[in-house]
């Protein structure tokens, strides 16, 4: 516990990931982009239904682990120190 006086209320906006949509941003921008290159330029109308089932499988990962997207690219930055 911290000393009398050093405590500060931190508002959660402030400590939780930015979400649309039950998706972090950066994710949910590139499933739009995704999906609607597909749908505009390419007239592929079957991806409607991948990039929903796509944003529900993202949104329940995103609910069980708010930090999952944001863990991914640093585990591949980091070099295997085990291999030899």
């Amino acid at each position: 516990m911290a000393p009398e006086g050093w405590e500060v209320p931190v508002n959660q906006a402030i400590t939780k990931p930015d979400l649309l949509g039950g998706v972090p941003r950066k994710v949910a921008v590139l499933l739009g982009v995704l999906g609607l290159n597909f749908l505009v330029v390419l007239k592929q109308w079957w991806m409607i239904p991948i990039i929903v089932v796509l944003w529900i499988i993202f949104a329940i990962a995103t609910k069980k682990d708010p930090e999952f997207f944001s863990v991914i690219p640093r585990h591949f930055e980091e070099p295997d120190y085990l291999e030899p």
